[in-house]
């Protein structure tokens, strides 16, 4: 009988990790697409940051240039999911 509470609160905690993986996901998927692409594709050229992906005004892919801060939260976010 005490192995069932364990197992229950182990149980909780992977469902808990699921959701918080799948919304991080989400997360990303709106980010990037807001911004237009991600950083791990993008690039750093003179200075000057570059996030790679679908932009939001053509609808094609390419580069859209972001400041620093955002070129660095755009890789962290990537390596958070993988």
């Amino acid at each position: 009988m005490p192995e069932q509470p364990k197992s229950s609160f182990f149980l909780k905690a992977c469902y808990l990790m699921i959701a918080i993986g799948v919304l991080n996901f989400l997360v990303f998927v709106a980010g990037a697409t807001y911004l237009g692409g991600d950083a791990v594709n993008g690039k750093v050229e003179n200075g000057r940051y570059y996030l790679f992906g679908v932009r939001t005004d053509s609808e094609r892919k390419g580069y859209t240039e972001v400041s620093e801060r955002v070129f660095t939260y755009s890789r962290w976010h990537v390596y958070s999911i993988l």
